[in-house]
């Protein structure tokens, strides 16, 4: 069987799974990046910058990522001018403040948005942790831990079980 490399298949960026050790460049040039990763008590599986023009985009293009009970993404906001958040598709509205870290229902329709056109561009680090697996080297596979099915993985952050810093 052939799988497509972009096509959402498996070892592709669309696969958390593939993601299983950090990449070099970062533990060689960016040593407090990596630390703040290894900060984790979970596995990080995803990470990505993501920055929204305030005057090109104001929002639109809800989408799901992945099931809730899959992985937990955490939303770190690194810059804003006060007009940018996240929209849930039906629901709030949640703004940002620069330091902030929002965990996101990817299991629900989200959009990033912005209250009005502006001059500034925003910037979010987002990470997706994944509470239910432990990677195994040796197998180069994920194992379901003593979590997996007992407790849900955005109950785990809310009772302290996931932590980083």
């Amino acid at each position: 069987m052939q799988v497509e490399k972009y096509g959402g298949g498996k070892a592709d960026y669309i696969d958390p799974y593939a993601f299983r050790k950090q990449h070099p460049f970062i533990a060689e040039r960016l040593p407090n990046l990596r630390a703040f990763f290894e900060s984790f008590n979970f596995p990080v599986t995803r990470v990505t910058a993501r920055t929204l023009n305030g005057l090109f985009n104001i929002g639109g293009g809800y989408h799901i990522d992945s099931k809730d009970t899959f992985s937990i993404r955490l939303n770190f906001c690194l810059s804003t001018n006060g007009k940018f958040g996240l929209s849930y598709q039906n629901g709030p509205v949640v703004m940002f403040e620069p330091g902030d870290a929002h965990m996101v229902c990817t299991a629900r329709h989200h959009s990033a948005y912005a209250s009005e056109r502006c001059n500034f561009q925003r910037t979010n680090l987002i990470v997706d942790v994944i509470p239910w697996y432990d990677y195994d080297p040796i197998l180069d596979g994920w194992k379901p831990n003593q979590y997996f099915g007992k407790i849900h993985p955005y109950d785990m952050v809310e009772q302290g079980i996931v932590t980083f810093g």
